[in-house]
């Protein structure tokens, strides 16, 4: 190479050096952009898989998708004469809202940690929230296409969480092998509740499915984060140990805590949620035999016109 070419091979090199740089740059900038689009599409997957259960739309017999009555999440299809239903919701969110405030002040400071109350706060949540709506809809007049469907795809959440963990909660603290205290705080908050829940499906007309599974689940999955948080945070209980109830000590029973906390979420809770789609069922054959006993009384159908018939119908239509 003769002297005067050192510049240009100079030159050649700090190009070759920067096009080899930037090319790496590239590649690493290129793995990490499919790294994020990777997450990404992950998250978006999870947040489908949450979201998809809560769709307004519902499978038909042929296959296609049809978007159910949005009347069934604010009326009952029982009665014609839906004032009744309204009082019904309102009645129920007062008593329940009350419960609810009488049982903080009685839990002193620790009234969070307890599962029982967060049952029973998603309990007064859900009549809280259908009160809320169904006042607002019977005000309405002349309007009868129901709520939007982001107001009932709330409501149908929260409904699905109320449902299960209310029947759960009652079951549990009543066959439990552990003391239990027996008074009118435990009869109103784990017994009571239940009879609420168990005659709120049967008569609202609300529909439960079995995919929407993940509402009730995540509900409980909630509340054993929270435990583990508790305890990782050092906190104490009412007799100054480090857990919230004795038979989920993480440091003395945490093989015992783990497998309650799992099991209780992931197995004996789609347990309960397949008896509400059960009592949904029963519902619809229930309004179905009353639908024919109308049907076939003429006189005492013109004269009392007790049922929603549409209703009926696109009750029928829903799938567990």
């Amino acid at each position: 190479i003769k002297p005067e070419d050192n510049g240009r091979v100079f030159s050649c090199m700090t190009v070759i050096g920067v096009a080899s740089a930037g090319a790496e740059l590239g590649t690493m900038t290129s793995s990490r952009r499919i790294g994020y689009d990777g997450v990404k599409r992950g998250l978006q997957k999870v947040i489908s898989y949450l979201i998809k259960p809560c769709a307004m739309k519902e499978s038909s017999v042929d296959g296609r998708r049809e978007v159910p009555d949005r009347t069934a999440f604010t009326r009952t299809p029982w009665s014609a004469n839906q004032k009744k239903f309204v009082t019904y919701r309102v009645v129920c969110a007062i008593f329940t809202l009350s419960i609810l405030i009488w049982s903080v002040p009685t839990d002193s400071n620790r009234w969070i940690t307890f599962y029982s109350n967060w049952m029973y706060a998603t309990l007064t949540l859900h009549y809280c929230y259908s009160a809320a709506v169904c006042l607002q809809e019977y005000r309405r007049t002349g309007r009868h296409d129901g709520p939007s469907e982001r107001t009932l795809r709330i409501g149908w959440m929260i409904y699905d969480m109320a449902m299960a963990t209310s029947l759960l909660v009652s079951a549990e603290y009543w066959l439990s092998p552990w003391p239990v205290t027996i008074g009118l705080r435990s009869i109103l908050r784990h017994a009571l509740n239940s009879v609420m829940v168990v005659i709120d499906v049967l008569v609202c007309g609300l529909p439960s499915r079995l995919d929407r599974i993940v509402y009730p689940v995540l509900h409980g999955f909630s509340y054993d984060v929270f435990v583990v948080i508790y305890w990782l945070g050092g906190f104490r209980g009412y007799d100054g140990k480090q857990y919230i109830y004795s038979f989920m000590d993480l440091n003395t029973v945490p093989l015992q805590a783990t497998v309650i906390m799992i099991g209780n979420t992931f197995l004996v809770m789609p347990v309960f949620h397949i008896f509400v789609c059960v009592l949904y069922r029963t519902r619809l054959k229930m309004l179905k035999g009353y639908k024919n006993k109308n049907d076939s009384d003429p006189v005492k159908e013109t004269s009392l016109q007790p049922l929603d018939k549409d209703m009926v119908n696109n009750n029928e239509n829903f799938t567990i």
